[in-house]
């Protein structure tokens, strides 16, 4: 007897505990449903506001960086470049004293791979799902921000021109009005290689090459089964381009060794707080709160190939999609 009330008693407690997940998963329905009906009810300017927002970030953002590269074409113009002085000798370089001549097409060789790399890492923003929109901004910022740094250390310090051969340049930068100065300051990609006359401390064509190294490193599918070989890839080309800025005779050695530090710490240190903030959203800050309000939880690499699963479906008829994950270091 006793033993049919334990198993009615058990059998009711299974039912009412039944019930309960059943109620549960019912409100739960009811309040996704309701959620999706005011998703839909809201008005179109609502659901694209998110990109307006990012539009506006990547505005703001440009003009940043344009501004950031003028402030430095001014400060080289008018303050570093009357400050050289010609009959200075060149200072000690180990590497550049032991070079008789400049290579001039070492320079153009390392824009080049800096180029090259930009190309990839735009590729690569085409095709990551998590920091489509944010991989080109967060360059363009890192880079600006850097050059601003870069301003301050022309300003404050001026180092005599590396090589004699660029002493002819220099004094011509020198004998401008200051009209032309500021024509040319207002033409922020007019310097090219050999016009290089003050702004040595530290190396703008080295920080860019730098900062889109490591961009391209961590954007990177990381689970790829050729990883090692691309990682080492980049490692050459790093070497390379700035071994074609010294062998320009555009900079010392020491230029292109503080643009690199730098370059790579403010490059980790930013992607650092980020990994944080996407952990802990409340320790973002007001800066972080404005920059990244669109930053994800997700933090990891996931590649979508939608374009050519959309050309698949087309000829085949079924849809396919193809996605790459990989692990955000």
């Amino acid at each position: 007897m006793s033993s049919s009330l334990f198993e009615t008693s058990s059998e009711m407690k299974h039912s009412s505990t039944f019930q309960q997940e059943d109620s549960q998963h019912n409100n739960m329905y009811y309040l996704n449903n309701t959620s999706k009906t005011i998703q839909e009810e809201q008005p179109e300017v609502f659901k694209y506001w998110k990109h307006v927002k990012i539009l506006l970030k990547n505005i703001f953002i440009l003009i940043y960086f344009f501004s950031s590269s003028l402030i430095t074409k001014i400060v080289t113009m008018y303050m570093a470049i009357p400050n050289v002085k010609i009959s200075q000798a060149p200072a000690h370089d180990i590497l550049l004293s032991n070079l008789t001549k400049p290579i001039r097409i070492a320079f153009t060789l390392s824009e080049t791979i800096t180029g090259l790399l930009v190309v990839i890492l735009i590729t690569l923003s085409i095709f990551n799902k998590t920091h489509r929109f944010s991989i080109m901004s967060r360059l363009l910022f890192i880079v600006a921000s850097i050059m601003n740094l870069r301003a301050v250390c022309i300003a404050v310090t001026t180092f005599s021109v590396p090589t004699i051969e660029y002493l002819q340049t220099c004094g011509q930068l020198q004998s401008l009005k200051p009209d032309e100065r500021f024509v040319r300051a207002v033409n922020i990609f007019g310097f090219s290689g050999g016009e290089t006359c003050g702004d040595y401390v530290f190396s703008g064509h080295a920080t860019s090459l730098s900062v889109v190294c490591w961009f391209v490193w961590y954007y990177s599918n990381k689970e790829w089964v050729g990883r090692i070989w691309t990682n080492l890839l980049l490692i050459i080309l790093h070497i390379v381009g700035c071994l074609g800025i010294l062998l320009a005779k555009e900079h010392y050695t020491v230029d292109v060794l503080l643009a690199c530090t730098i370059s790579l710490l403010v490059c980790q240190l930013y992607h650092s707080y980020l990994k944080v903030a996407s952990l802990e959203p409340h320790s973002k800050g007001l800066f972080f709160s404005v920059m990244e309000f669109d930053l994800s939880e997700e933090t990891e690499n996931v590649f979508d190939s939608s374009i050519f699963g959309y050309l698949y479906e087309k000829i085949d008829g079924n849809k396919t999609n193809f996605d790459l994950i990989s692990d955000n270091v």
